[in-house]
C-alpha cells in the first residue's frame, strides 16, 4: 500500500466519490462488475456484495459501522472510489439498496435516476444517436439501459447495465414497471428475467420504496390538461389518458431552487402516446422507455421517405413499440371516444419533406389543439374552425429563428446540412410561430382559450439560441380579447368543458 494510503488515519469516516462510472452484466452477476472513478484510472472489478458495500457507501461511515476491513476501505480510497474525513461531514449522496425487504411493498426507480437505453450495433454500444436517421439504425438491438443519479443538477453516478438482448428486453420491461405501483415479488412472478436486473439495479442503490400516488378522474363532463414543461402534455379525455410528446428532465436529489421536473412514476398507465415530429426534444428515446412496449403510439406520416428524415418507426421498434400508427395529413383515428386528427404541419423543416403534424383531440368533453413548434398556417386554422370549437389551442411561441445552416449550437441546420443546397446555406429563415404569430393563430382558430408552450417555459429546459418567445408574451397579446389566456402551471391539472 502507497505511502499516501498509509496516512488515512484509523477510524476514519469514508464516502462514495462523486462521478463513479459502474458496469453490470447480467449475464455474468454477479461477478465482473467494473467500477471506474472519475479519473479514468485505477478501475476496480467487484463482486455483488462488495458492490452492496460500495453503495452503502453513499452515506459516510466507519470500516468499524459497517463491519468490514478498513484496510479495504483504505485501498479503495486510493483507487479514488472513496473519499475520507476525520470529521463527521454531512454531504450524503443516498442511494443506499433497499435488500431483501424490497418484496414486502411496492418498489420504484429512484427519484434521481435518469434511463437512457443502450444499443449495440455490431461492436458498438452507445445510446440512441441525436436523432437517428433512416437506416442508421440497421441492425441495432437494444441490450440494456444507462443510468445516471443525479444531485444538485450534476451526475454522481453513472450505472450500465447491459450485455445481451434477452436482458435488454427484460429491461425494457421491467423500467416502466418501476413506478411504485409493483412489488419485487409481482415483478419477479411476472417475467423471470428481470430477477437479475433487479438484484443489480439494487445493488447499485439505485431503486427505492415507494408506494405511487393513487389516480384520480376528471370530474363527469369535464377534460384535463397537465402541462409537463416545453411541449409535453398529459390529457385526460373520455375516460382516456393521451400524452402529446412526452420529455422527461433529469430530477436531483437534494435539488436546487428552481423548477422541480415532473415525477414520471407519478403519471400512471397512458392510453396512447401522439409525437408531432423527429425532434429529440419532442421523439424522445429516454423517455420514451419509461412507457411500456405495449403502449400505442400515434405519429406524422411521411410525404415521401428520404435518408436525411428521422427514423421514427426504427427508433420505435428498437424499443419495443408495437402498435405505431402513422396518420397522413388529415388523417383520423379513433380512441375509443376521442378522435385524433393528424392536422399538417407547417415550418421546421429547412425545405425538406419531414414527417410532422399537429394534432387536434376531440372528446366528448373538448376540443383541443397541439401545435407544438409549427410555422404559422393561415389556410389551416379557419379549416379547424369550419368543423370544431376549440376549446383550448396550446400554441407554439418559440419564434425560432436562423440561417439555414447556423453554426452548431446557434441553430440545427447543421444536422440536415448535406441536404440542404449550397445556395440556401445562410439563407435566413423563421421556423416556427412566435407570439404575434400565435396570436392570430389563436384568432382564426377561434379558440376560447389559448397558452403558449413549446418553448421550454422551466428552469430545467435550456432554451435554445434561436428562440424568443414566452407564454407570458402570447397571454400578453391576447388580454382583453374573444381568447381567453389561461396559464397552466408545472405539472398542475387543468380543467376545461364546453362551457
Amino acid at each position: 500500500m502507497s505511502e499516501r494510503a498509509r496516512r488515512t488515519p484509523p477510524g476514519a469516516r469514508y464516502r462514495r466519490a462523486e462521478g463513479l462510472e459502474l458496469t453490470v452484466r447480467p449475464c455474468d452477476w454477479p461477478r465482473n462488475v467494473t467500477v471506474r472513478p472519475r479519473n479514468g484510472m485505477h478501475a476496480e472489478t467487484l463482486d455483488g456484495d462488495a458492490l452492496r458495500l460500495l453503495t452503502r457507501l453513499g452515506r459516510w461511515h466507519r470500516a468499524d459501522e459497517l463491519g468490514c476491513d478498513d484496510a479495504l476501505l483504505a485501498r479503495w480510497e486510493l483507487s479514488d472510489l472513496l473519499f475520507w474525513s476525520s470529521a463527521n461531514p454531512t454531504r450524503a449522496l443516498g442511494g443506499e439498496p433497499i435488500g431483501a425487504g424490497s418484496h414486502d411493498g411496492p418498489i420504484a426507480l429512484a427519484r434521481n435516476a435518469y434511463v437512457r437505453p443502450l444499443v449495440a450495433r455490431g461492436d458498438a454500444l452507445d445510446w440512441f444517436d441525436f436523432m437517428p436517421r433512416r437506416g442508421e439504425l440497421a441492425g441495432a438491438e437494444l441490450v440494456g439501459i444507462d443510468v445516471a443519479a443525479c444531485a444538485l443538477g450534476h451526475e454522481i453516478l453513472r450505472a450500465r447495465v447491459v450485455c445481451c438482448p434477452r436482458h435488454g428486453a427484460a429491461l425494457r420491461w421491467l423500467v416502466p414497471r418501476l413506478d411504485g405501483r409493483h412489488t419485487r415479488a409481482e415483478l419477479e412472478r411476472d417475467l423471470p428475467d428481470v430477477a437479475v436486473a433487479l438484484e443489480a439495479l439494487d445493488a447499485l442503490g439505485l431503486l427505492e420504496r415507494r408506494a405511487a400516488p393513487a389516480l384520480t378522474a376528471p370530474p363527469a363532463g369535464r377534460a384535463r390538461v397537465t402541462w409537463l414543461g416545453h411541449a409535453a402534455v398529459l390529457v385526460e379525455a373520455a375516460g382516456r389518458r393521451l400524452l402529446v410528446d412526452p420529455i422527461i428532465f433529469p430530477a436531483s436529489v437534494p435539488q436546487r431552487p428552481g423548477d422541480v421536473p415532473p415525477d414520471w412514476r407519478d403519471l400512471g398507465p397512458v392510453d396512447a402516446i401522439l409525437i408531432t415530429h423527429g425532434d429529440n426534444d419532442h421523439l424522445n428515446p429516454s423517455t420514451l422507455t419509461l412507457f411500456p412496449r405495449e403502449t400505442p403510439i400515434f405519429i406524422p406520416e411521411a410525404p415521401i421517405r428520404r435518408a436525411h428524415q428521422v427514423d421514427m418507426e426504427a427508433l420505435l421498434a428498437i424499443l419495443g413499440y408495437g402498435d405505431v400508427r402513422a396518420l397522413p395529413d388529415w388523417g383520423e383515428a379513433r380512441l375509443g371516444d376521442l378522435t385524433l386528427t393528424a392536422v399538417p404541419f407547417l415550418g421546421e423543416d429547412w425545405g425538406l419533406p419531414l414527417a410532422k403534424c399537429t394534432w387536434l383531440v376531440d372528446a366528448p368533453e373538448a376540443t383541443l389543439y397541439f401545435s407544438a413548434d409549427s410555422a404559422f398556417m393561415p389556410e389551416v386554422y379557419p379549416r379547424i374552425r369550419a368543423t370544431h370549437t376549440v376549446d383550448l389551442a396550446l400554441l407554439g411561441v418559440t419564434g425560432s429563428e436562423e440561417a439555414h445552416v447556423a453554426p452548431p449550437g446557434f441553430g440545427y441546420g447543421d444536422f440536415y446540412e448535406g441536404w440542404i443546397p449550397d445556395e440556401k446555406r445562410n439563407e435566413w429563415i423563421v421556423h416556427t410561430a412566435g407570439p404575434a404569430e400565435s396570436a392570430e393563430a389563436a384568432r382564426l382558430l377561434g379558440a376560447r382559450r389559448a397558452f403558449g408552450y413549446a418553448a421550454g417555459g422551466t428552469s430545467f429546459h435550456e432554451v435554445s439560441y434561436s428562440d424568443r418567445g414566452t407564454h407570458a408574451d402570447l397571454a400578453a397579446l391576447l388580454a382583453g380579447g374573444p381568447c381567453e389566456p389561461v396559464t397552466l402551471g408545472l405539472n398542475v391539472p387543468y380543467l376545461i368543458d364546453r362551457n
